[in-house]
């Protein structure tokens, strides 16, 4: 739904920060679902909108961390 109201928008509102986060937390939420394909896709998008940003080891866990180096590596 997130993804619909970004469209609709355009973004408005949000930060670079959030907008990394949305797609950051979707593509984690997608890896709990199973679907890898389009995890990547958000976490390569997140990786793009803020390349600068590290996951706190205390609050994710490191597959979740991986991913993401491995996206911000990709782009």
């Amino acid at each position: 739904m997130a993804a619909v109201e970004l469209d609709r928008t355009g973004a408005t509102g949000l930060d670079v920060a959030r907008l990394a986060e949305l797609f950051l937390y979707r593509g984690l939420a997608q890896i709990q679902r199973g679907d890898a394909a389009r995890a990547w896709d958000d976490l390569l998008i997140a990786a793009r909108i803020d390349p600068t940003r590290v996951l706190d080891p205390a609050r994710f866990p490191p597959r979740a961390i991986e991913q993401l180096e491995r996206a911000r590596a990709e782009v």
